[in-house]
């Protein structure tokens, strides 16, 4: 997981980003309702859309979060956090939170269902105080840590880097929704049951392989037996609906049910998502039902 990423910003109606990576590229400029977008690669990944998303709005949902009645106490000893209310969809995909550290005080961390970021490394630019290290922690606790190497005032010379120069119609620009698990059911076309399917992971030591084969349950949509653990996962497709991205979002984090519930996800297919006739990439909460056998093999 490797990019880079330029933000040249005027105002929220005015900017334009470049995001330059092994497997996506995009150059997006943002003149109000006019948008020029160039993209090399077919899926935009999570990852990399959480780091230009907390340039553009480190605060997701804020006018919601600002609604939430009370006060809490700030100061140096002080960690503490405003959220919203808990959501009873499975996922808590309309869930919203931001904390906060120091007297000032300065923003500790932010987070919804589709990104949860820190901030660290604080250094004067104007009158603000800037983080320089962004901590991106995708589910199942896996850190993204992003470094701000350069940061200063916008050039008169750079405005024209600003402008559009062409009209990309939605059709043609990567757009991604978040919907809910009810919707994501309803939207998988393939059952991927063809049988036990067994693949090799890593799991108490890189000395030692585990063969693990998983199969679906009848509980879900997906197909199978009823004696199946649950998992959830987090799955985010293309515009095609493939899925391209899947993290586990387990509370007990077992590497082998991890490994399996993302293996499985791996193969589901999805009918693509349409909004206003346009497909867009979609990512969702998933709970997939498991049975999982495991045969340790000793390496040589």
């Amino acid at each position: 997981m490797q990019a880079q990423i330029e933000l040249f910003w005027l105002n929220a109606i005015t900017y334009r980003t470049v995001i330059r990576s092994r497997n996506f590229s995009q150059t997006r400029i943002v003149n109000g309702s006019i948008i020029e977008e160039h993209n090399t690669g077919d899926f935009y990944p999570r990852w990399i859309q959480n780091f230009v998303e907390t340039l553009l709005n480190p605060i997701p949902k804020a006018s919601v979060l600002r609604s939430v009645p009370g006060t809490i106490p700030v100061g140096v000893q002080a960690h503490a956090c405003i959220s919203t209310q808990a959501d009873s969809e499975p996922g808590e995909t309309a869930n919203a939170q931001v904390c906060f550290q120091d007297a000032e005080p300065r923003i500790a961390s932010t987070g919804d269902f589709t990104r949860s970021v820190w901030f660290d490394d604080f250094a004067p630019f104007g009158s603000q105080q800037i983080p320089r290290t962004l901590v991106n922690d995708l589910p199942a606790h896996l850190l993204v840590h992003g470094q701000v190497t350069l940061l200063e005032p916008l050039r008169r010379s750079d405005y024209e880097l600003l402008k559009a120069k062409e009209f990309t119609s939605p059709a043609q620009q990567i757009e991604t929704t978040l919907v809910s698990r009810t919707t994501a059911e309803s939207l998988i076309e393939v059952v991927p049951n063809p049988g036990l399917t067994t693949f090799p992971v890593n799991y108490t030591s890189p000395s030692t392989e585990q063969k693990v084969s998983l199969s679906g349950s009848s509980s879900d949509p997906f197909t199978g037996s009823n004696d199946a653990t649950p998992a959830t996962i987090y799955v985010r497709t293309d515009r095609l609906g493939r899925v391209q991205e899947a993290y586990s979002d387990s509370a007990d984090h077992d590497p082998t049910k991890d490994a399996a519930a993302i293996a499985r996800a791996l193969t589901l297919q999805f009918k693509p998502l349409l909004i206003n006739g346009v497909p867009h990439q979609m990512e969702a909460p998933l709970i997939l039902p498991l049975r999982i056998t495991i045969d340790p093999k000793t390496s040589h």
